[in-house]
């Protein structure tokens, strides 16, 4: 995944989490704390390519919380830590 192509594309996506009975969902294998109150309930996960966060919101829409995107941003650092810091130029 490129550092911008993968990042933005992950925006026209959701994916609904069910919430644990700890209030915790799964991204990426790491669990995102939400909320007691909706354990058992269904929620969409969202990621803001602007502010590279996930966005947790109710089927309704409401807002539960943003968290930054460790995730994405760890695959873009790798990405990009891969190249060189100079690429040869061709005239």
């Amino acid at each position: 995944m490129g550092p911008g192509i993968g990042a933005h594309s992950l925006a026209n996506y959701s994916v609904t989490r069910r919430v644990d009975r700890k209030g915790q969902v799964s991204v990426y294998n790491r669990n995102h704390y939400v909320g007691k109150q909706f354990s058992g309930q269904d929620i969409y996960v969202v990621f803001d390519p602007a502010d590279r966060e996930w966005y947790f919101a109710t089927a309704a829409g409401v807002q539960l919380r943003r968290k930054l995107a460790e995730e994405i941003l760890a695959r873009t650092h790798h990405f990009l830590a891969s190249y060189p810091s100079s690429f040869p130029c061709h005239a």
